[in-house]
């Protein structure tokens, strides 16, 4: 299952993974699981616009993920 966003919600998704990656803030990115959502919270480090996916960092290591999968991204702001 494949969640679409709207052009709006879009572009909030890709203006906090930007702002994640120039100001190394936390993000909290909401992605469609195999069979649920999942919230992963860190760090993006960097965003590869021919693969279409980022690198987030994790407090226990990293993922890569798709901007397909993302649902929501939340700049987490004082951590």
């Amino acid at each position: 299952m494949m969640l679409e966003l709207d052009e709006d919600e879009l572009q909030i998704v890709m203006e906090n993974i930007s702002i994640s990656l120039k100001r190394k803030t936390e993000i909290c990115v909401t992605i469609y699981g195999e069979y649920e959502f999942q919230d992963l919270i860190g760090v993006v480090t960097s965003i590869n616009p021919y693969r279409q996916n980022f690198k987030i960092e994790l407090v226990d290591g990293f993922e890569f993920i798709d901007f397909a999968e993302v649902i929501k991204a939340d700049l987490r702001e004082g951590n």
